[in-house]
């Protein structure tokens, strides 16, 4: 499997509030006019999965698959030639300054990844950017919750 990790972006959040919206992908149905999904059709958003049409690709569906609570979301792609595998990685430094990074594990062949590695590091990076720019704050209220990772 090869991996593309993108870069760290900081989110002015904790991880629990990131986390308790991004394990329920039908919050981004609330949120896709903040989402850079123009090059998306026929968006569904469900607890679980996400289903889309990307002109190039076709019909997609992310699907969770694994929950490390606060810490970690794995969702895999279905749809394409290959085995893909996308995780979302939180790391809380400070209580309302977390890092979030996404990899992406996918069985290439050797052709397949001279031609798209460039390609799916870009999107790995735009993933994490816009993962980023979600407002978690208005989506979850942490104060009705006491709830803790630690």
């Amino acid at each position: 499997m090869t991996e593309f990790v993108s870069e760290v972006m900081r989110i002015n959040a904790s991880e629990r509030t990131i986390y308790m919206v991004l394990e329920d992908l039908s919050n981004f149905g609330k949120i896709k006019n903040v989402l850079p999904v123009e090059q998306f059709k026929d968006l569904t958003f469900e607890r679980d999965n996400i289903h889309l049409t990307i002109e190039r690709l076709g019909k997609l569906t992310l699907r969770i698959t694994e929950r490390n609570y606060c810490n970690l979301i794995k969702l895999v792609v279905e749809g394409v030639p290959f085995k893909v595998d996308l995780y979302v990685q939180l790391m809380q430094t400070l209580p309302i300054d977390t890092g979030i990074k996404v990899i992406i594990r996918a069985d290439l062949n050797p052709m397949l990844k001279g031609m798209l590695s460039k390609e799916i590091l870009r999107a790995v990076n735009k993933i994490a950017y816009a993962l980023s720019e979600i407002p978690y704050k208005d989506l979850y209220d942490e104060n009705n919750d006491r709830g803790s990772c630690f």
